[in-house]
């Protein structure tokens, strides 16, 4: 019962990040990436910590531990820098595009196992990151020809692909911390600098009075919507699925959130998707399956 469970917690983390992606891009460009990623990590980060104070647990923020700093640089750049590009990406070249790009994110920890983890890479894994790369290569090529008569920017792909790798080495970079760290305290360290990195980008008056306007917006409840699903559930469903399931099980079932985005977007966003577009799309989904079932030694 606890292994089917968890694997509920894993896929319902998957559907409530592509919900999240598609009212986000609904509210985008009348609300802009910086804003809304700041209204959704202090979101993120106070709910976060009245369930802290609600559980009476003892704050303790161990400067000279090593394991508190990783945490909070993997929240820095994860949450507050990755989550700002991915959200600009997202602007620029839409959810269904962009569900492609995130399959980016699998390759790129298996790269860092390689590489930092001495890991091995079989010849299926590499088969399989080599048909991702190309969906993504051959997705961003159809938007290029395509831009002409769509309101696309092809960098938008080369932003998403940043972030998504950010967000991929922000969690390989606490890989041991995620299973040994007390589980609250870890989610609200990595919060709070998500939350100190986007407050930093917030440096001018005038940044702070179209933010108070945030408030006066008739998309203001979809953006409350979205940043809850995004940056309070997802990441708790998410942390639960890693420590209670299997990594490669949990992965599979987050990536559904690529299949949840593209029919999303179709249906809700009347986003168009050319025949070449669902082709990448199934072609990236077959390089993740194939990672995920051969995660090597």
């Amino acid at each position: 019962m606890e292994g089917v469970f968890s694997k509920l917690l894993a896929l319902s983390c998957g559907l409530f990040w592509a919900c999240s992606v598609v009212l986000f891009k609904s509210i985008q460009p009348e609300i802009p990436p910086k804003y809304i990623n700041f209204f959704k990590n202090t979101l993120a980060f106070s709910l976060f910590l009245f369930i802290f104070v609600c559980l009476q647990k003892n704050l303790e923020f161990d400067l000279s531990n090593f394991s508190t700093w990783k945490i909070f640089i993997s929240g820095l750049v994860g949450i507050a820098l990755a989550d700002f590009l991915f959200l600009r990406s997202l602007e620029w070249i839409g959810a269904a595009r962009l569900a492609v790009v995130d399959c980016l994110y699998s390759p790129t920890l298996i790269f860092l196992g390689v590489f930092f983890f001495q890991e091995t890479l079989s010849w299926v894994q590499f088969l399989a990151v080599l048909t991702i790369f190309s969906a993504v290569i051959i997705s961003s090529v159809d938007t290029y020809y395509q831009k002409k008569t769509m309101k696309i920017k092809v960098s938008g792909y080369f932003i998403g692909a940043f972030a998504v790798v950010l967000m991929a080495l922000s969690i390989g970079f606490i890989k041991d911390e995620i299973s040994d760290f007390d589980f609250v305290q870890l989610i609200l360290i990595r919060t709070f600098g998500g939350f100190l990195g986007s407050l930093l980008m917030m440096q001018t008056k005038k940044d702070w009075l179209n933010y108070v306007r945030l408030f006066k917006h008739p998309q203001v409840s979809r953006l409350m919507v979205a940043s809850y699903f995004a940056g309070f559930l997802g990441m708790y469903l998410w942390v639960l699925g890693f420590r209670f399931e299997a990594m490669s099980i949990t992965a599979i079932l987050n990536q559904t959130a690529t299949v949840f985005t593209v029919l999303m977007a179709v249906v809700f966003l009347k986003e168009k998707v050319s025949f070449v577009q669902v082709c990448t799309i199934i072609l990236a989904l077959i390089g993740v399956i194939l990672l995920i079932l051969n995660p090597g030694s």
